[in-house]
């Protein structure tokens, strides 16, 4: 179609080889070596989804691989589905055997040698050279040509690293230690890392969403209308090796998920603002531009842009209002202090607060698991939607919070010692807390700004696309607009629904055979499985909260059962040691609550063993064993209704009286109880009168001096 030893003769042939193909129906272009090699081939043939529209199908050869780039707007495939690429088997001939797996599709990968799994700590320190003799922990899972990673600070993953083949593996028999041997450039101290780890596997699915849109990475789908054990992903792992490599801490699974949080945003500064074309064009550079997305807003870092004068106040939902405390703030409140001169012009732009307890800094929140720690001072930003006057110099504003639909609920607070309240139960506090109101705008398009920069670490070049599609904001040609020079970052999203783990609904109409379950825990082995649900994270010492950005345990909830059950858990077979078993391993009671008043947390009744004494305690308003019941003043009763006294001990009896008339502190319900009396003399006694609120004792023999008289009340 025309010279392609260039990039820009590439894309003069590439555009009259679609045009020339599209003529003629649609196919496949195909892309041999001999191609500018430093070309990326990308395909921007013209697609449609309407029915027979003709395509191109570009298929890159070059570079001893094969790389297929479908249309952009797929055929119908068949139901609501279209696709770039279809791949279709009928099976209606009898298959002429008796078993087997029979699939459209294969691929198998035969993995038997070239690859490591390694993690150690070196033994020694080791000079740079031709030939360094690292020496190691162990030897094993090591070959000569592996590719090894030699990091340059102990028990690390900084410092100056480096990487390359395994020469040689040796044994010192002076230093009884094996050891590898590198060409090193630098030096390494002792206990630096020395590592690689391989991922090879048959397929790896990967779906870049820069675009709103709701759709899973993979899709799979069956419909089963005849008979036959039904599975739509089956798993299954075999081993014999030991699985635990190095410092390997995932073992053996089928099902893995790693949920994480990305908070390294795109950054960059402005290069170009058009208004009429809502563009903005931002500066080549280290941007990430990978992480771009619509629906998140571009913020304005040029501080001379911000509000920032006096304070914020945020009132948590359902609160009182501090300026007027006989109303209940249901959706909660942000407000601003008198002298934060707020406006009816910061409404469009985005408000954040500036708080070490509210942002993610470098500083001070490091890297947990896979979400990488934050390398800039991240904001969560929420646009203003609208302002009013509340209280005397007092302004109220609406901040924009998607949940479902958009709704005005206030931010959700890492720590919920910066939220303020009106009086309630004795308490009132107005906490002042800094704040930010940044101009931006929201990101209407990314398709001509986004690039795949994650392996250049997230730079992008001059040539690179870089203009972002931007949603009108209140502040186009005012002094807060985007300007050329202006330092601008992407939000993260401000409170995302982050990701369940796993998810099973069911919609049965059916009753089954056979007990289905959610989750199904199954031990058909010779050996015990630890545990059939394991729930862990942190020390497990309620200390570690104060660690936590939001102050609050790892799990509010450990196992949440919010569905009508017959038995919330049952134990259908034997236990050997406890069906619940508490340890109180940091020396703290561990109660089990009930609330026996819904709408009032603090009306609530508990069962606790002192980690101490080993002392049992119910705490209740009244303590009921079938047919007995104890009241937290200490009477019991047999009946149903509770007794409100005990006993008294020590009653004193005036000196030659015959009878005594004792008065109850608490009366009781009525006078059908029992009552043993004791006095501190020989005597006969009789209870001569029962009353609510006491009874009358006579004694045959009159006290002697300081007589006393002991009595037990039972109901």
């Amino acid at each position: 179609f025309g010279p392609v030893k260039t990039p820009v003769e590439v894309e003069a042939t590439l555009k009259a080889a679609i045009t020339s193909i599209i003529a003629q129906g649609g196919g496949i272009l195909v892309i041999t070596p001999g191609v500018a090699p430093n070309w990326v081939a990308h395909n921007d043939a013209p697609s449609s989804t309407k029915d027979r529209s003709p395509s191109v199908t570009i298929v890159d050869r070059r570079n001893g691989r094969e790389k297929i780039l479908v249309p952009s707007n797929g055929q119908r495939m068949g139901g609501s589905t279209w696709t770039g690429r279809y791949i279709s088997r009928e099976v209606r001939q009898p298959i002429d055997m008796a078993m087997g797996v029979h699939s459209t599709e294969c691929i198998d990968t035969f993995i038997a040698g070239g690859t490591t799994s390694y993690d150690q700590q070196s033994l020694e320190a080791v000079k740079a050279g031709e030939n360094a003799r690292i020496y190691i922990p162990t030897i094993r899972g090591l070959a000569v040509s592996n590719q090894i990673v030699v990091t340059g600070v102990a028990v690390g993953y900084g410092g100056q690293f480096e990487s390359g083949p395994i020469k040689a593996l040796g044994w010192d028999k002076e230093k009884g230690r094996a050891y590898i041997v590198m060409d090193l450039k630098h030096d390494h101290p002792k206990s630096a890392l020395v590592y690689g780890k391989h991922v090879v596997n048959s397929l790896t699915l990967t779906d870049h969403s820069q675009s709103d849109n709701q759709s899973p990475c993979l899709m799979v789908k069956r419909k089963n209308y005849a008979q036959g054990d039904s599975f739509v992903i089956a798993a299954e792992a075999c081993s014999q090796g030991n699985i635990m490599s190095g410092a390997g801490d995932e073992g053996g699974l089928t099902y893995a998920s790693d949920i994480s949080n990305d908070l390294r945003p795109f950054r960059s500064t402005v290069e170009v603002i058009n208004w009429d074309q809502q563009e903005l064009v931002y500066a080549p550079g280290l941007c990430r531009n990978h992480t771009l997305g619509t629906s998140r807003p571009v913020i304005n870092l040029n501080t001379n842009k911000w509000i920032t004068q006096g304070v914020a106040y945020l009132v948590s939902p359902g609160y009182r209002d501090p300026w007027h405390p006989d109303q209940v703030l249901s959706l909660g409140g942000v407000f601003g202090s008198k002298d934060c001169g707020w406006t009816r012009d910061i409404v469009g732009r985005f408000f954040a607060f500036d708080e070490p307890s509210e942002y993610l800094d470098p500083k001070n929140d490091p890297s947990v698991g896979y979400t990488a720690a934050p390398d800039m001072r991240v904001y969560r930003w929420y646009q203003v939607h609208k302002i009013e006057d509340h209280a005397v110099g007092i302004k109220r504003i609406y901040l924009e919070r998607t949940r479902w639909w958009v709704h005005y609920y206030v931010p959700s607070l890492y720590n919920t010692d910066n939220w303020s309240y009106a009086p309630q139960d004795g308490k009132n506090r107005l906490k002042p807390l800094h704040y930010i109101i940044a101009p931006g705008a929201y990101v209407s398009d990314v398709s001509c700004a986004w690039t795949d920069s994650y392996g250049s670490g997230g730079r992008v070049e001059a040539n690179n696309p870089r203009t972002l599609k931007l949603a009108p904001t209140p502040d186009i040609g005012t002094r807060f607009d985007f300007e050329k020079g202006d330092p601008i970052v992407q939000a993260i999203g401000s409170d995302p629904w982050n990701v369940t783990g796993l998810r099973v609904r069911h919609f049965n109409y059916l009753p089954s055979t056979l007990p289905d379950s959610s989750l199904q825990a199954v031990n058909q082995g010779r050996v015990a499985v630890d545990s059939a649900l394991g729930i862990s994270g942190g020390g497990g010492d309620l200390k570690e909260i104060e660690a936590q950005k939001d102050k609050r345990p790892r799990f509010r909830k450990g196992i949440d059962i919010i569905a009508t059950t017959g038995v919330g858990i049952r134990f259908g077979a034997d236990v050997k040691e406890a069906a619940i078993r508490f340890e109180q391993p940091h020396n703290r009671a561990q109660p089990i609550i009930w609330w026996w008043h819904a709408d009032n947390h603090t009306a609530q009744a508990s069962l606790t063993v002192d980690p101490q004494t080993g002392e049992f305690g119910l705490h209740a308003r009244s303590i009921h064993v079938p047919t007995l019941a104890v009241e937290k003043s200490g009477g019991i009763s047999a009946g149903d209704k509770p007794a409100h006294n005990l006993r008294g001990v020590s009653v004193t009896v005036k000196k030659d009286a015959t009878e005594r008339n004792v008065r109850f502190d608490c009366p009781e319900a009525d006078a059908n109880y029992a009552l043993t009396v004791q006095p501190s003399w020989i005597t006969a006694t009789a209870v001569v009168a029962k009353k609510a609120d006491g009874f009358i004792v006579q004694f045959k023999k009159p006290a002697p001096r300081q007589a006393k008289v002991d009595w037990l009340l039972v109901r």
